[in-house]
This record gives C-alpha cells, structure tokens and sequence, in this order.
C-alpha cells in the first residue's frame, strides 16, 4: 500500500516485483515504512509515500532492469544518482 491514511487520496494499492526488494530506491522506501510503522503488522506493507512520487521510483527501477536486461546484464550498477530521484520524504 502506498499512501498516508489521513491523505485525501488515502492508500492505494500496489503489486511490485522481486526484483524490487533488492534495489536501493526501493529498499529506502522500506526503511521509511519501518521508521513509521516498524516490523510487526497485519496484511500488506504501507508505503509513507505520495502515489506519484512511488510511480516514479517504479519506472527508475524498471528503466534500469529493462536497461540491465538488454546489456545483458553489464551494465554499470551505480546507485548513487538514486537520492536525486527519490522525493518521498
């Protein structure tokens, strides 16, 4: 889930990959949800994040596997550009 509860637009939902859960933009999202709700819950992880600003994380992280998957997999793998991306918090 992506959202805050008290929003306007409330949480919406998202299905993500695997290959997500090992990239650095995503794994920052993770440790933004454990700062504010920690481990332990009930049903789906919430995301502290805008709809938008999630969407572009998705298409950063796909452009950069579609990218790595038509190098055959040579690609540069320098993540430090990925803090100019991320504008969740």
């Amino acid at each position: 889930m992506v959202g805050h509860e008290d929003d306007e637009e409330g949480l919406h939902r998202f299905v993500v990959p695997l290959v997500f859960l090992s990239h650095p933009l995503f794994l920052d999202l993770l440790k933004e949800a454990e700062k504010e709700y920690g481990f332990k819950h009930d049903g789906p992880i919430t995301i502290p994040c805008g709809v938008d600003e999630f969407k572009h994380v998705q298409e950063v992280i796909d452009e950069e596997t579609h990218r790595r998957h038509s190098h055959g997999g040579h690609g540069h793998n320098n993540h430090n550009h990925h803090n100019n991306h991320l504008r969740c918090f």
